[in-house]
């Protein structure tokens, strides 16, 4: 390729309206010829496309964080759109596209006033691009050419070495393969005398391994057996630990199932004694008030209404009274049963420790001792604990109305 094809900086001849100071910036030398750096779009138009490989602006008084937005028609109507960094003065955009104009915007400032001083559009003129394109292709295709010639130059060069080499190991094998050949045809009539003691070997242990696995099939089932008599001791044997499991589950609802309850109970209960304490106090505020009122007349008139207030307290205090004492006795028990588990774990692991048991050993020693703690534990429990007096709440209330009858009674 020619010299005069590589890209240059194209001249103002090459742009329409010559006379505009936008246009007169290109490639200026002159620094009367400088614009202000205003914040609206520098137009310039060829007269015809050119291929444009680079665009560069210089300019005074922009700092590295300002941009410029360019925007590049192309000879298709389609446009190319960027925003570029300024350094040291110069904004620079790289392109290969035919086009047919572009136009810069300076980004605003408002505390200076920069310049915009040249403006540089390097690339080919049409002819230019046309001329330098079919050097390019006639280049390429002389290249390609080339490639493919020593492509196969390489290819044959390559195949020429590997079947230089291969032939001097085809004769190296061939030597080796005689010897061998030599050897095996002593050892195929060595191996044919030994072959008739071998299918007789071979008769034999089919015989034994048809044994072993008939012996190996009864012992499969003999363990399979086994493991069902073991799986049905073992859910036998873990049946108490379930059992406690289930207790700490039930006892868990009962004492939700208390605490919910007693909440109406409770809620009565400070609703009484608030209206009691309230009306208390209204009670005294009108006593200091009215001079000529009659205290004894109100106390009369408001007696029933204590005496009832007294009952309903009495009632809720022991109905909340019996349910947390139920709630109480429940945690009790879990603590109980907690601290069985706890004491059998403990003195089986400890006393197992020196030993040769097996874990299996172990659990069941350890259950053993849990069902004696619990039958001592439940020897010792009061005969009228196990008494049936119905549920919290009927005991409660019963427990209420033997009181208020007692009372009555006195």
């Amino acid at each position: 390729m020619n010299a005069e094809l590589k890209p240059r900086a194209l001249d103002i001849e090459f742009f329409s309206k010559e006379s505009s100071k936008t246009t007169q910036l290109v490639n200026n030398a002159d620094v009367s010829a400088q614009i202000d750096g205003k914040h609206t779009w520098f137009k310039y138009i060829f007269n015809e496309p050119v291929f444009l490989t680079k665009i560069e602006v210089f300019s005074e008084g922009y700092n590295s964080w300002d941009k410029f937005e360019i925007i590049v028609t192309h000879v298709d109507g389609t446009f190319h759109e960027e925003s570029v960094d300024v350094k040291t003065g110069v904004v620079s955009l790289q392109l290969g596209k035919l086009v047919s104009g572009f136009q810069f915007r300076p980004g605003r400032k408002w505390s200076s006033s920069p310049k915009i001083t040249k403006v540089i559009a390097t690339g080919l003129t049409l002819s230019e691009f046309h001329a330098f394109e079919w050097k390019l292709k006639e280049h390429e295709q002389r290249a390609a050419e080339l490639a493919e010639k020593q492509s196969n130059y390489d290819a044959l060069k390559d195949t020429r070495d590997t079947l230089s080499s291969e032939k001097t190991q085809l004769e190296s094998e061939i030597g080796k393969s005689r010897s061998q050949l030599d050897d095996l045809n002593t050892k195929v009539s060595s191996a044919s005398n030994s072959l008739e003691t071998l299918l007789e070997d071979v008769k034999t242990a089919r015989s034994d391994v048809k044994r072993a696995r008939e012996d190996k099939n009864k012992l499969l089932d003999e363990t399979a057996e086994i493991r069902r008599e073991l799986e049905t001791l073992t859910r036998e044997v873990r049946l108490f630990p379930s059992e406690i499991s289930g207790f700490v589950r039930e006892g868990n609802r009962n004492i939700r199932w208390y605490i919910g309850l007693s909440m109406p109970f409770v809620i009565v209960l400070f609703v009484i004694l608030n209206s009691l304490f309230s009306s208390a106090i209204d009670l005294t505020q009108l006593w200091r008030n009215e001079e000529s009122i009659d205290v004894w007349t109100i106390f009369l008139t408001r007696l029933p209404f204590v005496l009832v207030a007294f009952a309903l307290i009495e009632a809720c205090g022991y109905i909340v009274g019996r349910l947390i004492y139920e709630i109480v006795r429940i945690n009790r028990q879990r603590l109980e049963f907690a601290k069985l588990s706890i004491v059998a774990k403990d003195v089986s692991a400890a006393s197992a420790n020196t030993t040769s048991l097996t874990d299996d050993e172990v659990f069941e020693k350890e259950t053993q001792l849990k069902m004696n703690l619990l039958r001592e534990h439940m020897k010792n429990q009061s005969a009228d604990q196990f008494e049936y007096k119905g549920s919290a709440i009927v005991s409660a209330l019963v427990g209420v109305a033997e009181r208020l009858g007692g009372k009555k009674g006195d």
